[in-house]
């Protein structure tokens, strides 16, 4: 199934290349509109490119929280050790 870009993406990629001085952030409505059109030709091409087979999943929460806790517990376990007293 073909991934479509939504508003939502247009937008906020038109956006983020205005910011990034990629496209003017003062054009006619004529060369706005045609920018849109590019920008979205641009994302429908990385939407194709994308493999479908890749999923991408969110890392469990916990365990993230679970990991810093651990990393700064080996920090805080080293520095007592590293400091004469």
């Amino acid at each position: 199934m073909k991934t479509l870009v939504t508003e939502e993406m247009l937008d906020a990629a038109v956006r983020k290349a205005v910011e990034a001085g990629l496209l003017p952030r003062h054009a006619c409505r004529d060369d706005a509109h045609g920018y849109q059109e590019l920008i979205r030709f641009v994302l429908q091409a990385a939407l194709d490119a994308q493999p479908r087979s890749q999923v991408v999943r969110r890392p469990d929460a916990r365990n993230a929280v679970r990991e810093r806790f651990s990393e700064a517990r080996d920090i805080t376990h080293w520095l007592r050790d590293a400091i004469p007293g």
